[in-house]
């Protein structure tokens, strides 16, 4: 170690041999290069500059830090010396995130890491990335389930050559202002991006063409111009009734074929047609609504993010018309934008200007790798709620094998986390853990596949496990689940909690996710 060295990680907290103890392998390696000037390394060189947010009243992404400190303040307002526990509690876990922060930006800066994450996920995306424009699936089969084992057992393969990198990942997490770049790389985003039949501004067109915005436009302005001239109103019609983007059009159709007692098969394709197209219009209309509700707190987001934020969720509607939009993808989407713009300090006014900017297309591939690659299950946003269902029985197994006292006594007073909790899935706890949590969470999420949400669930239900004994009914176990999460500022202990349980398997939770896929099919059968 140079004497640069020694002073750069004395700064950061670390001494040499808690260096050469990270450093594992580093004895065969070339010494380290002049780094070419990239957008990834420009974010290196921005978290030298490294600024203290301990004491900051927001957070790195703009959410307020005294937001879940004020409810826990008001509830329990009677106690001085609890308000006092908890503003301690509070700024000693902000100070040990920034410790790590600078631990993580100095260690990613002196090994290079961005170039072994780039040469990793080269590696473990050189097969082809299935891409899923227009995909008529109906989401995550057995065959996907196996796919996905398939993946955790690649990826365990080639991690063992990249020692540095999964235990700065995993112990540290990655710093701020490269976040976005190693999300991109780690989520597969890349590769989806170059195999993609459609580039984002396309499926935009595509969007605005089919989900009735621009047709409605369009319609209002012609009859306005020939609001007394029937006859161009019946010229509009036929032309509508001639194209299969007017969901008007559609809907006349059907009423056609009825009166016309045309074919029932004629006539069921022209219902589907007429479905799907209401449905494109219903995701907009909800998406319109669901943007104004997202994030309100978060000055940054309600600036410059709604209109990024409505593009993207359209654009993966349409590509992904089988999912299309579900509540709860705004806030990941959202929050990936406010990742990516926030490390690549990206200042364009959405609002003011309809220019996409590369944030804005490098935040909707790592959204789409997150929902259709390894990340997340995809059908944990399935409108028949199937992927839903199925994930928190594979959690209520996996208590009742782990700790079968607590699963019994769960049974007993009739809690069922998916009625309770359904955020912890379709919101990937963006609406339970602070946001510095939950990146930590997501950069586990996106180097180590979806096991990651089980490990997070299981081990917060656990360390409530007293708590949740004494609880005699649904509504007190989501009170105190929900009191231990929203203050569990310290994403390290949160994530050490996490990978400390052992006997974690892979494949265990591969044979429950088959047993409950094979039960809700019969239930479907059934009905």
């Amino acid at each position: 170690m140079t004497a640069y060295d020694s002073i750069v990680y004395a700064q950061n907290g670390m001494n040499e041999n808690e260096l050469n103890s990270f450093a594992i392998g580093t004895a065969h390696r070339k010494p380290v290069q002049p780094i070419p000037t990239t957008t990834a390394t420009a974010n290196i060189a921005r978290s030298k500059k490294y600024t203290d947010l301990s004491k900051s009243s927001t957070d790195f992404y703009g959410f307020s830090i005294s937001k879940t400190h004020r409810s826990s303040q008001h509830r329990n307002s009677s106690s001085t010396d609890t308000t006092d526990t908890h503003s301690t509690t509070l700024s000693s876990s902000r100070e040990k995130n920034e410790e790590r922060e600078r631990a993580s930006a100095a260690m990613w800066e002196k090994f290079e890491l961005i170039k072994d994450l780039d040469s990793f996920w080269m590696k473990m995306n050189s097969a082809e990335v299935a891409d899923d424009d227009d995909d008529d699936d109906d989401g995550k089969g057995v065959c996907e389930i196996r796919s996905e084992v398939a993946f955790v057992k690649k990826w365990k393969r080639e991690m063992k050559r990249y020692k540095k990198l999964a235990k700065a990942t995993k112990e540290f997490g990655i710093p701020r202002t490269m976040r976005g770049d190693a999300w991109y790389l780690m989520s597969g985003a890349k590769k989806f991006e170059r195999n993609a039949k459609q580039s984002y501004e396309r499926l935009l067109e595509r969007a605005n063409r089919e989900d009735g915005r621009g047709r409605r436009r369009q319609s209002d302005d012609l009859r306005k111009k020939n609001v007394k001239n029937s006859s161009s109103d019946d010229d509009l019609g036929e032309k509508n009734r001639t194209s299969t983007s007017t969901s008007e059009s559609d809907d006349e159709d059907d009423d056609v074929n009825n009166d016309d007692a045309k074919s029932a098969k004629s006539a069921g394709i022209l219902r589907t047609k007429s479905d799907k197209q209401r449905a494109k219009e219903e995701w907009a209309t909800q998406i319109d609504l669901d943007v104004d509700r997202t994030f309100p707190e978060n000055e940054t987001f309600r600036k410059f993010g709604k209109e990024p934020l409505r593009r993207i969720l359209r654009a993966y509607s349409r590509r992904n018309p089988k999912t299309g939009y579900c509540q709860g993808m705004n806030y990941i989407a959202a929050f990936i934008w406010l990742v990516v713009r926030n490390s690549e300090n990206d200042e364009t006014d959405a609002a003011a200007t309809e220019e996409i900017s590369d944030s804005e297309k490098k935040t909707f591939w790592i959204f789409t790798a997150a929902l259709d690659g390894h990340a997340l299950c995809r059908e944990i946003h399935a409108r028949d709620l199937r992927g839903t269902l199925r994930e928190f029985g594979v959690l209520h197994s996996i208590l009742m094998w782990r700790k079968r006292k607590l699963g019994n006594h769960l049974n007993a007073i009739g809690v069922d986390f998916a009625c309770c909790e359904p955020r912890w899935l379709v919101c990937v706890f963006l609406e339970s853990f602070p946001s510095e949590t939950v990146a930590r969470i997501f950069d586990s999420l996106f180097a180590e596949g979806f096991k990651v949400w089980h490990r997070i669930a299981v081990s917060q239900i656990l360390k409530c496990e007293k708590d949740i004994m004494t609880c005699s009914n649904l509504p007190e176990v989501a009170g105190f689940i929900r009191k231990q999460l929203e203050k569990s500022h310290d994403a390290g202990e949160v994530m050490e909690r996490a990978f400390g349980l052992r006997n974690f398997k892979t494949s265990k939770i591969t044979k429950l996710r088959q047993v409950f896929s094979r039960k809700l099919d019969i239930e479907r059968e059934n009905r």
